[in-house]
């Protein structure tokens, strides 16, 4: 699979960058697999950066080159450059590695997601809803002061920022967090952070697990075989839905 198949036009406007993705394609080539051990979605990559697209970084390691997503906070607080020698722990979805940690060869690892404090007017007291300014802090605290914990920010969007955490019966969630700290949705993403559950679920509706899953932003993609002894892929959704059974060949 080449990187059009995962990598948004959207993300890489404006039309002189769009116009390069051929030459990033080229660079990056086939993706490989993190390397280093992955559970359930986490992975912790060791190698140089190759090259630098805005928020995302091609790192080469062992295992060949991975696409890392550093978000808006990893570009300001850990800026990286061709050549840098890092290590990178975060979470693959979306065909990217989501960066929740980043350190360079001989420097401090930068934790992203608990970022410095607000300045002046980007306070939960200051602007609000579309208008805020997207502050880690704020949106950290928001979570932690609604009850969870472990909260880390996977993702930010346009007006708010998506946070994988834990509520206080020890479920898995996704949060969308506006920018001024509004919990506008929560999704409980436990079964999908489950290996034995998922084995379970698709064992009884009659297939066998193969042993490997990969995570999506919605659902987990399974590796199964089905009652007459094919090899498919099955789209497994928070729900506990099975919504897609693919042949493999």
């Amino acid at each position: 699979m080449s990187l059009k198949s995962y990598l948004p036009l959207a993300i890489l406007a404006p039309a002189a960058v769009v116009a390069s993705l051929s030459g990033i394609v080229s660079a990056v080539g086939r993706p490989a697999p993190p390397s280093s051990t992955q559970s359930f979605g986490m992975v912790r990559l060791e190698g140089e950066v190759r090259e630098v697209f805005g928020n995302k970084v091609i790192v080469e390691g062992p295992a060949g080159r991975t696409l890392v997503e550093t978000g808006p906070e990893g570009r300001v607080r850990a800026p990286l450059a061709p050549g840098d020698k890092v290590v990178v722990d975060g979470m693959q979805r979306d065909g990217f590695v989501h960066a929740s940690a980043i350190a360079k060869a001989g420097g401090p690892r930068i934790e992203l997601g608990r970022g410095p404090d607000a300045g002046p007017g980007e306070r939960p007291g200051g602007r609000r809803g579309a208008d805020a300014a997207y502050r880690a802090d704020t949106v950290i605290q928001a979570v932690t002061t609604a009850g969870f914990r472990d909260a880390r920010v996977i993702d930010v969007k346009k007006h708010h920022a998506e946070v994988a955490a834990v509520a206080a019966d020890g479920r898995s969630y996704e949060l969308h967090v506006e920018f001024d700290g509004r919990i506008r949705k929560q999704e409980d993403t436990t079964l999908v952070r489950d290996e034995g559950a998922i084995k379970t679920l698709i064992e009884k509706a009659g297939f066998t697990y193969a042993g490997q899953m990969r995570p999506e932003k919605k659902h987990m993609v399974v590796s199964a075989t089905n009652s007459r002894g094919e090899k498919v892929e099955l789209d497994v959704h928070r729900d506990g839905s099975i919504r897609k059974e693919r042949r493999v060949f």
